[in-house]
């Protein structure tokens, strides 16, 4: 990469080339694979351009959209069998799974959105399609539901039949400058600290998915109750 060995010691930033066979060559098979291995899933999430980097007006869309093909590429060639988790790349990431719809609001309107979403991801050949389940960003104008025990718990009983269940949140960090969260804190999202009825129908909901996404694993006769 043009590096010499005083610019390594002096800790000289190496430049992200992605558009560049050297790096990328190295950049899987050196620093990421010294570090991950090959059981590993990637998770793409929305990648800003290099500083100065003006050559795609749309970078919005077709940056993440080359982060995804090149991801998923190493994964094919690793594993045989390439995916990976991303925000939209704009048309033609449907070829990379599994869709992310965002950085969802906790409120009921999102909840009642995201089935209409997934049928309409389903439209542009989306096999896998995820959401936020529970929300991610607190709500607004209203931090009790955020903390609304139901909407997590009807999030968790939609998710269970969804294409791919999957819960992402803030994790309680506050965000005082954003207008976006009001500077609340995330709701909790380990479902054992809920109390009845909610937590043990929350666990209900997520066990009832083992055993669709794994029949063999639960016989009728060893099913968990």
């Amino acid at each position: 990469m043009g590096m010499s060995p005083a610019d390594i010691a002096a800790g000289k930033n190496i430049r992200i080339l992605v558009e560049n066979r050297t790096f990328n060559r190295e950049f899987f098979n050196t620093l990421l694979q010294d570090q991950a291995g090959d059981s590993v899933y990637w998770w793409i999430d929305l990648c800003m351009p290099p500083e100065g980097y003006t050559a795609l007006p749309l970078w919005r869309f077709n940056w993440p959209l080359w982060n995804l093909w090149m991801f998923y590429r190493d994964m094919e060639r690793r594993m045989g069998r390439g995916s990976n988790l991303a925000w939209f790349g704009g048309l033609g990431s449907q070829r990379y799974p599994m869709g992310h719809s965002g950085d969802v609001i906790m409120s009921w309107e999102s909840l009642q959105f995201q089935p209409r979403f997934t049928a309409t991801a389903a439209n542009l050949n989306f096999g896998y399609w995820s959401h936020d389940l529970g929300g991610h960003k607190p709500n607004p104008t209203n931090e009790s539901v955020s903390r609304d025990p139901e909407l997590y718990l009807r999030w968790l009983q939609w998710g269970t039949f969804a294409p791919t269940l999957r819960t992402h949140m803030e994790h309680g960090k506050t965000r005082p400058t954003a207008t976006a969260t009001g500077g609340q804190s995330g709701r909790t999202e380990n479902v054992w600290l809920y109390p009845e009825p909610f937590g043990p129908a929350m666990g209900d909901a997520l066990r009832l998915r083992s055993r669709l996404v794994h029949p063999l694993r639960f016989p009728r006769a060893n099913r968990p109750p």
